[in-house]
């Protein structure tokens, strides 16, 4: 039986079904964006970064400070240079993301001196901090 000319036939019976399940669907979706919604509803950003455990950021100036500190690494050192901070490990005794490599360790280090903490650095991050940063 030649089956790409049979034709697709949908009853009112199949249709209404369908169209039910794809508003339960939609419902379901709806209520839970709301219960999303309301787990957040009044939490500033700044709270969100107080959650977090990957980061020594406190705060979303915290944050883009962070990401400053990417680039005054790029622009204190040669592209070539950054790229081997980037495959060199970081320290995971500062965070989770400075442990990723030693171009996230200078930028939360950074931070880290930025809110008042640079003497919970060790030697060594104050060492390779002050050789790439300057300051």
């Amino acid at each position: 039986m030649d089956t790409s000319k049979q034709k697709f036939s949908i009853t009112n019976k199949n249709f209404t079904t369908l169209k039910n399940k794809l508003i339960f669907c939609k419902e379901n979706l709806l209520s839970e964006i709301e219960r999303a919604k309301a787990k957040i509803k009044g939490m500033i950003v700044d709270e969100m970064f107080k959650c977090s455990k990957h980061t020594v950021c406190n705060s979303l100036d915290d944050a883009v400070f962070h990401e400053y500190m990417h680039a005054k690494t790029t622009k204190k050192v040669m592209y070539a240079k950054y790229e081997q901070l980037c495959e060199a490990d970081g320290y995971a005794e500062i965070s989770e993301v400075a442990e990723s490599d030693l171009a996230e360790t200078i930028a939360e280090i950074g931070v880290l001196k930025k809110q008042g903490k640079y003497e919970l650095v060790s030697d060594r991050g104050k060492k390779i901090f002050e050789e790439i940063i300057g300051d």
